[in-house]
């Protein structure tokens, strides 16, 4: 599989994923906007063979979460990842092999000195994942909404 620019085809399925409790937070809305978000150039599609969208990475900025931005967390010259797997395909031991062709992707393309991602605290799932991926937790902040939530500031070691 490889990475591509994020097509509105993609965009359209991504916002129709549903994700059970307790993961629902990463539910996203399904209206123009959020199309519009997926589509300015910083987000990336990662699909099947098939076509169907197996998930998706984010670099940069949008990869920040609002409540970081306001508490100054984003200080270093590392580069923001965010990931969204399918529903599908999560909690199948697939995650690892997903996240690393984000990060190898990352660095093809932009060749930053390390990365940096924000994560719900809630999700020991994604965490333990990253851990295993070398990224260890350098701070944590409070997200006012949505989701109203605290998160870890983690950092590619």
């Amino acid at each position: 599989m490889t990475i591509v620019s994020m097509s509105k085809a993609a965009a359209i399925e991504i916002i129709s994923w549903t994700y059970e409790p307790p993961y629902s937070m990463y539910n996203l809305e399904n209206v123009p906007e959020q199309i519009e978000e997926l589509l300015n150039g910083n987000y990336y599609a990662y699909p099947c063979p098939d076509g169907t969208v197996y998930g998706f990475f984010c670099y940069g900025h949008d990869a920040q979460v609002p409540g970081g931005q306001k508490n100054g967390v984003y200080k270093s010259d590392a580069l923001d990842i965010g990931v969204g797997m399918n529903p599908t395909f999560t909690g199948q031991g697939y995650g690892q092999s997903f996240f690393q062709a984000g990060l190898s992707y990352g660095r093809e393309t932009f060749k930053p000195n390390r990365f940096r991602l924000s994560v719900n605290r809630s999700n020991q799932r994604a965490i333990n994942l990253y851990r295993k991926c070398n990224f260890a937790t350098v701070d944590r902040f409070n997200n006012p909404g949505p989701p109203k939530a605290e998160f870890l500031l983690m950092e590619e070691m």
